[in-house]
């Protein structure tokens, strides 16, 4: 099975899609690269033992990387790690640095760090996130304060001066101020709010269109009926529809098609204006909760900008 992308592996081999992943994350693609970098790792080499061997030994170069390949191959058709010989599932454990619970799918990102494993199940937060609020990353701001410099309001990065501000600023701790703040429930909210009055204002579209586009069609039997007697005649009883010729609503269906399509339009032409009116409602709902959005986002930075200003790290020029 030659594989040289994902789309390769048929879906059902599971646990064959999660090994490619991760080969793709470390940069070795696909059966033959694992293997060779199974045989280089020295660790992973000792954990597998192909033919009985402990240690590389060049003279069985050729042997060990043919048996590492097979089982590698093998275990790009398995459904799932249970499958996987415990071996090399600890050697691809070891090699791709990844959590062993990740690779028989208990849990969804190949965290090995128990450490943040914990603080993901406490808090909800993803590995990805947890791992980068402890990169501890920041933001550098020199290059913004050139004209700062240009008009000597302090002196420049390679002055020796004890005065001169620390500009660096922690990525985290900005995150941990917004989480601080009415943002951490507002923005969710608003967000929410926003994406339902969207949904809403899209189904009435359909619903709408859907009218509209069946009014000059000839209803099916019982969609007319249910209509006529189970929408208008419930709703609208003191305007009773007139039936022709004094026939039944079955024979005057079947006599007269365009009396037929006529009435059926004007009883879903309330319908029809019904959820238009409803998806402008939700549309504006959605634009509303957007400005609202907008408007809470600009007024905590605007704040913050302020103070930065008033009593943040640069020296007052007032």
């Amino acid at each position: 099975m030659a594989i040289k992308k994902i789309e390769d592996i048929p879906e059902e081999y599971i646990f064959g899609r999660l090994l490619f992943k991760l080969g793709e994350m470390h940069g070795v693609i696909g059966p033959a690269q694992i293997s060779s970098a199974l045989y280089e790792n020295i660790d992973c080499f000792k954990t597998i033992q192909p033919g009985g061997h402990r240690f590389i030994n060049k003279d069985y170069r050729t042997q060990d990387l043919q048996t590492i390949s097979k089982a590698v191959q093998r275990s790009f058709k398995c459904k799932s790690a249970c499958e996987v010989p415990g071996q090399y599932l600890l050697a691809y454990h070891i090699l791709f640095d990844c959590s062993l619970d990740y690779l028989y799918g208990i849990i969804e990102e190949p965290c090995p760090n128990a450490e943040i494993k914990d603080i993901s199940k406490k808090t909800g937060l993803s590995f990805s996130v947890i791992e980068k609020l402890m990169s501890q990353e920041e933001i550098y701001t020199d290059d913004y304060l050139t004209a700062a410099y240009q008009y000597d309001l302090f002196l420049g990065p390679d002055s020796e001066d004890e005065d001169y501000p620390e500009t660096n600023r922690s990525v985290t701790t900005f995150w941990d101020k917004i989480l601080q703040s009415d943002s951490f429930n507002s923005i969710p909210q608003n967000w929410y709010r926003m994406a339902c009055a969207l949904y809403i204002s899209k189904v009435m579209k359909v619903v709408a269109d859907s009218a509209k586009a069946s009014w000059d069609e000839l209803p099916e039997w019982e969609n007319f009926r249910s209509w006529k007697e189970g929408v208008w005649d419930v709703f609208h009883p003191d305007q009773q529809i007139f039936i022709p010729g004094g026939l039944t609503l079955k024979e005057a269906y079947e006599q007269y098609p365009e009396w037929v399509k006529k009435t059926y339009r004007e009883m879903r032409n309330e319908h029809f204006y019904s959820a238009v009116d409803k998806q402008e409602d939700y549309e504006t709902a959605y634009w509303g909760c957007a400005g609202k959005f907008d408007r809470a986002l600009l007024d905590y930075f605007h704040q913050e900008a302020e103070k930065w200003c008033d009593s943040g790290p640069l020296p007052k020029f007032w």
